[in-house]
């Protein structure tokens, strides 16, 4: 399909950099949780799991090197739950409809990984925290609802790990401080200088816990200097430099210069 195409286009051009500039990449695969378009969703029965698991294997031996997903397994109820503000069915929706499908989905995407010999990277829950935090937003529920329901997702994607995935997790849910400090994984993230999909309040604070920044979208307009990845991507390679750098010196480094 298509897809796969795009990840084989997507490997030539990151083969060729390599080769030509020595310029390491990685293609994050992240297919789209198909079950999502069926309904009633039918998360184990659907045709459309065969077809997601059929992307995964195909674009891994296409070029995808780091394989992860939105998955949406309990969002039948977690949406309705959202809106009534029934937070009793919302936890149900993650820590026991997530959880279980969570722990089917993985195990058959770390199967993928482990037979292609690419690496499970995680899973993200914004396909129910980030519905929360827009609905927050636009005043349909209170934001102290929102910030609940964003944490009470940590525990379904926290079971990829479980399941095989080591790293780093999709980071559009934002759930990666809290399974860094669980499960003591890698984790991507969005804010400081990687905010062109989402903005941040705590961009420092992401710049502390992120091993991976991610701008999950950064659209290909015409600034002055150039277009917008280009100029994103330069504001975000200093900021990393600078870091890895710092990383480098090591903490004597640190205690010199306090």
């Amino acid at each position: 399909g298509i897809g796969i195409e795009l990840v084989k286009i997507m490997n030539d051009i990151c083969e060729e950099y390599y080769q030509k500039h020595g310029l390491i990449s990685e293609i994050r695969l992240t297919p789209n949780d198909l079950r999502e378009f069926e309904r009633p969703p039918r998360q184990r029965s659907t045709k459309l799991l065969d077809t997601m698991m059929e992307l995964f294997e195909k674009g891994a031996e296409a070029g995808g090197n780091l394989l992860s997903i939105e998955s949406t397994g309990g969002k039948e109820i977690s949406d309705d739950a959202l809106m009534m503000c029934n937070m009793k069915q919302f936890v149900f929706s993650q820590a026991v409809l997530g959880v279980r499908d969570m722990q089917m989905l993985w195990e058959k995407i770390v199967d993928v990984a482990d037979r292609t010999g690419r690496i499970p990277g995680g899973d993200t829950a914004c396909g129910f925290a980030n519905t929360a935090m827009v609905l927050a937003e636009k005043g349909y529920i209170p934001k102290t609802f929102a910030a609940i329901a964003r944490i009470a997702t940590i525990v379904r994607s926290l079971v990829a790990f479980e399941q095989g995935a080591v790293g780093s997790d999709k980071d559009c849910g934002y759930e990666g401080p809290f399974l860094k400090a669980i499960a003591g994984i890698p984790i991507s993230m969005e804010g400081k200088s990687s905010a062109c999909a989402y903005f941040s309040p705590v961009g420092n604070v992401s710049a502390a816990c992120a091993d991976l920044w991610s701008n999950e979208s950064v659209q290909n307009i015409k600034l002055l200097s150039g277009y917008a990845p280009v100029v994103s991507l330069e504001q975000l390679v200093y900021d990393t430099r600078l870091m890895n750098e710092a990383i480098r010196d090591g903490k004597s480094t640190v205690n010199k210069l306090q």
